[in-house]
């Protein structure tokens, strides 16, 4: 499990700007005061010295709570998170190949539609030829009649009634 130690290094950053804020020229003149102040009152509690207060009571309990609290919820907060990217990059994948998916199965069915449009093509073309055949053959029959003058049931090939 990773540490964190968010209060210990929160702790420690107002601790840095505390120090720094002594360096301003007007903050600079008020914090020894604050400074004395807290030290008598320390003092007149019957309290240690606050180097003392910070090693002994602040920087455990702030470790304490950090190692208990603060570092399992900031864990399971990046956990989610990382959880929750993975979620939106699978989903963004998936919204992604969509297109790509859709070009494929129209190109399919554009092709698949092709293939229709020849095999219909090829059997209408092969009824065409067929009724044009009939249509010839059914020509030369009446040709022959009218130009020999035969009959009908000559050139079917019967006999006639004359």
């Amino acid at each position: 499990m990773t540490e964190y130690e968010l209060l210990a290094k929160t702790y420690a950053m107002s601790k840095s700007g505390y120090m720094k804020l002594k360096t301003y020229p007007m903050i600079g003149t008020i914090i020894p005061y604050f400074e004395k102040s807290s030290t008598f009152a320390l003092e007149k509690a019957g309290l240690p010295e606050f180097e003392t207060l910070e090693s002994t009571y602040i920087t455990p309990t702030l470790t304490k709570l950090d190692s208990s609290y603060v570092n399992p919820a900031a864990t399971k907060t990046v956990e989610y998170a990382e959880s929750v990217k993975a979620k939106c990059a699978k989903t963004a994948d998936g919204l992604g190949s969509r297109p790509e998916d859709a070009k494929q199965k129209f190109s399919q069915a554009k092709a698949k539609a092709a293939q229709v449009v020849e095999s219909t093509k090829t059997t209408v073309q092969s009824y065409v030829d067929e009724a044009k055949d009939v249509a010839l053959s059914a020509k030369a029959k009446v040709s022959s009649i009218f130009d020999t003058g035969a009959t009908t049931a000559d050139v079917e090939g019967g006999d006639s009634a004359e």
